[in-house]
């Protein structure tokens, strides 16, 4: 390991070159959606490992051989490896991206561009999404920039606290770092577990809660000494069981694996057994030298930054690809992985000119980042902003079902199901007491959020069940509300059915248009066992949500809606009837905010109006608003009537939500909903 290191003056160990091709290869599998890999994301985590444990091996060896730490040498050489790639991948990226997404898209590529440049995309990340296992809709093709981040963020911390130690401490300098190094590991992990408790915010992109990762890895670097005194046999068993703790979790962890918190533990300390092992004979290195892992391992850098905005950028323009199309994408990915480090990574990190003096690798990289950050600063600048938008929708088909079967079954949608009659209306009848248990995602939520936004839920008893977050299916996830992780197929079940004539629904999926079918599935079987009829409200085919293939065609709500109709038709649903909010939305943009999915107030109060009519209509009732009998649900609204002036309400962008055990109430003024709130 690390004597070694010290021998060949160059920290390139077959074990780690192997480690860094196994970390990458896992990444890039679960990016392509391997199901069998589907915890590749732990490729991750054995980077951190790695990162730790060489940068602090570096900066121990410097300290032996020269009794002191030269900062600016440790940071001109961090800027030759890491500013010249990380830079051109960004920079292509974003002309690429800015050219083929949607204006909304490409804003926020642009925003995380400058976090991936300004050594901060995890923090923009982090304000934008919060957990990476989200599965957002749009993944920014730069979203992968989030670890570079947090080891960024490392580089420029430690060695600043070594260097401290070193002048502090004087002898006794290795014993002082291995026990702030075990505290700091202590105290991060602390704050990791903290994170990933349901309701916190999450820790996913947070320097703080990955910390401990990084610090296993210094730790390692510190005490190898010792290690390297322990049995050879035994480094060599312990290596084997590390490797298969990294492969267990890549199998076994999913999107659904509170991480990072102590579900990382299996991974890290894996990926520490490994280096343990260092070359033991009999250990994992005889699996890891395999020449094409070296050669993996060897390009791992270029390759994790290139294989992502292939991905996104190719499934944007032309869909999902099959096997074919995937390992297509993985040889490009190589290919340019292997001609950007022969031409702009060996030639730039071991430039004779830049290597002569700290300060020009600092100044030149310095002005890189400078010049890009202005560059882009201009480009946000007249890139409009998502705030000034009016909501855009997807072409209204003739109905959600038409196009689906030429006979659907009846009560697919509201409007279809309500008799119309052209005879002489009786007297309407007393209305009957109608009891609903309204379940609902943010898109339900507003109604609660806005003060005055549940002023047109009339004509019936009801209880507010709306949740930032709300999800057909188990899914980790950011919100500020409490009752995540309860997500929607956990909570049906709990609902005391004696309670209720009708359950209201208005919940979506985690974002992965694969899995859309499977989780109506789920979320069907588990409202057909409430022997309940159900009102199932769609989503607005928004598109700020283009669908995977479309190029800016088609909006991947449209999908969901469309499955959902189907699902119905086939009676798989249970007693559900679907509620066309899309459709009888379809005429007001500015019922939304910039998103298409999040109502105003304005619209708060025509979806309130919608569900009143259309509950009143399913339990034949007279209309809530007037008293009509029978009471018809327009298919769509006409925009004769001014909500706000017709029910008393000012508007207001004003909208508060509870926040966390405590249940305090935090409020917001904002053109828009952001996606700390959802």
């Amino acid at each position: 390991m690390i004597f070694r290191m010290r021998d060949s003056g160059h920290p390139k160990l077959a074990e780690i070159e192997g480690l860094r091709a196994v970390a990458v290869i896992l990444v890039i599998l679960y990016h392509l959606g391997v199901s069998t890999v589907s915890g590749g994301y732990v490729g991750v985590d054995v980077f951190f490992v790695v990162s730790g444990f060489l940068i602090t091996a570096l900066l121990i060896r410097e300290v032996e051989q020269d009794g002191r730490i030269s900062l600016s040498g440790f940071w001109a050489r961090r800027i030759r490896r890491i500013v010249p790639m990380a830079t051109l991948v960004a920079i292509i990226t974003v002309v690429v991206g800015v050219a083929v997404f949607g204006r909304n898209q490409a804003r926020q590529l642009v925003q995380v561009g400058l976090g991936a440049v300004g050594f901060c995309a995890n923090l923009v990340l982090d304000s934008l999404t919060g957990d990476y296992l989200a599965g957002v809709v749009n993944p920014s093709p730069l979203q992968h920039y989030w670890s570079l981040g947090v080891e960024e963020q490392f580089y420029l911390v430690w060695p600043l606290v070594v260097f401290a130690i070193v002048r502090l401490a004087r002898r006794a300098w290795r014993p002082t770092l291995v026990i702030f190094s075990t505290l700091a590991i202590a105290g991060s992990l602390w704050a990791s577990v903290h994170h990933a408790q349901p309701g916190e915010h999450s820790g996913y992109f947070l320097p703080h809660t990955r910390a401990w990762e990084i610090l296993i890895g210094a730790l390692l670097a510190l005490v190898a000494s010792t290690i390297a005194r322990l049995p050879s046999a035994f480094r060599g068993l312990l290596g084997w069981i590390g490797l298969g703790a990294v492969f267990v979790s890549a199998v076994r962890f999913d999107a659904e694996t509170a991480f990072p918190g102590t579900a990382a533990l299996l991974p890290v300390l894996g990926t520490a057994a490994i280096i343990v092992a260092g070359n033991a004979s009999g250990g994992p290195v005889v699996v890891l030298r395999a020449r094409p892992l070296q050669f993996i391992g060897g390009v791992s850098f270029a390759l994790y930054l290139w294989h992502w905005p292939l991905i996104v950028i190719t499934e944007h323009l032309y869909g999902k690809p099959d096997w074919v199309g995937q390992v297509g994408l993985v040889v490009v990915a190589l290919m340019f992985a292997e001609l950007c480090r022969l031409v702009v990574e060996n030639p730039l990190r071991w430039n004779p000119w830049l290597s002569l003096r700290p300060s020009r690798s600092i100044v030149a990289g310095l002005a890189a980042v400078a010049l890009f950050l202005g560059g882009g600063a201009v480009v946000l600048r007249f890139t409009p902003s998502e705030s000034s938008d009016m909501a855009s929708f997807a072409p209204l088909e003739p109905s959600v079902t038409s196009t689906l079967d030429p006979n659907p079954a009846p009560a697919t949608t509201v409007a279809d199901s309500i008799p119309v009659t052209t005879t002489v209306p009786a007297p309407p009848p007393e209305p009957k007491r109608v009891r609903a248990y309204l379940l609902g995602d943010s898109t339900m939520a507003v109604m609660r959020w806005f003060e005055q936004g549940q002023t047109t839920l009339r004509g019936f008893e009801y209880v507010m069940d709306g949740e930032g977050c709300r999800r057909l299916y188990y899914q980790s996830c950011e919100s500020r509300e409490l009752r995540v992780p309860d997500e929607a197929v956990n909570v049906i079940p709990t609902v005391d059915v004696s309670q209720y004539d009708v359950l209201v629904v208005m919940v979506g999926y985690h974002s992965r248009p694969a899995s859309v079918e499977k989780e109506l599935v789920e979320v069907g079987n588990a409202l057909a066992a409430t022997g309940l009829p159900v009102i199932f409200v769609n989503f607005k085919e928004s598109m700020t949500f283009p669908e995977s293939g479309s190029q800016g065609t088609r909006s991947v709500y449209t999908g969901f809606n469309e499955t959902l109709a189907r699902l119905v038709a086939e009676g798989r649903m249970g007693d559900t009837q679907i509620a066309d909010w899309n459709r009888f939305s379809y005429q007001h943009p500015e019922w939304f905010r910039p998103d298409g999915i999040h109502s105003t107030i304005v619209g708060a109060l025509g979806l309130g109006w919608f569900l009143s009519m259309t509950i009143a209509a399913t339990f034949d009732n007279p209309c809530p608003f007037d008293g009509s009998y029978p009471c018809v649900v327009p298919e769509m609204d006409d925009g004769t009537m001014d909500y706000l002036t017709q029910f008393g309400v000012e508007y207001t962008d004003i909208h508060c939500y509870q926040d966390r055990e405590e249940r305090r109430q935090n409020c917001r003024v904002d053109r828009r909903i952001t996606a700390t709130d959802l």
